[in-house]
């Protein structure tokens, strides 16, 4: 009876052990993904803000499926259901859906307003 008991506690250890694994896992990837996303954000703000002040800038960008969107001066990041936002200082309206990989940006400002191209 002893072993049994012994064999039972050691099985429900185990099994909180990795449930308590995955539930730091999902977390971390969570936070890591979202960490990602921000930096490329300030990344992509960056280009936009030098293009405010150049007329043009260009950066290139690794992301997941995502969307890159700007609307009266918020530009905005988008991936699943996290996005983020910053300000930039110029008039601006496009939306530009990326797959996932690698992608030239080239922002242009003409006339106070803001555009994108992404390849």
């Amino acid at each position: 009876m002893t072993e049994v008991i012994e064999y039972a506690l050691v099985v429900m250890v185990s099994a909180l052990f990795i449930t308590g694994s995955v539930a730091v896992y999902n977390s971390f990837s969570t936070f890591e993904s979202n960490l990602q996303l921000k930096g490329t954000l300030a990344s992509i703000t960056d280009a936009a803000y030098k293009a405010t002040a150049a007329g043009n800038a260009s950066a290139r960008v690794s992301v997941p499926e995502s969307t890159i969107g700007c609307e009266d001066g918020s530009l905005t990041l988008s991936s699943g259901p996290e996005g983020f936002a910053s300000q930039v200082p110029a008039e601006c309206n496009f939306s530009i859906s990326l797959p996932p990989g690698e992608h030239a940006l080239l922002f242009s400002v003409s006339s106070g307003n803001l555009t994108l191209e992404a390849s």
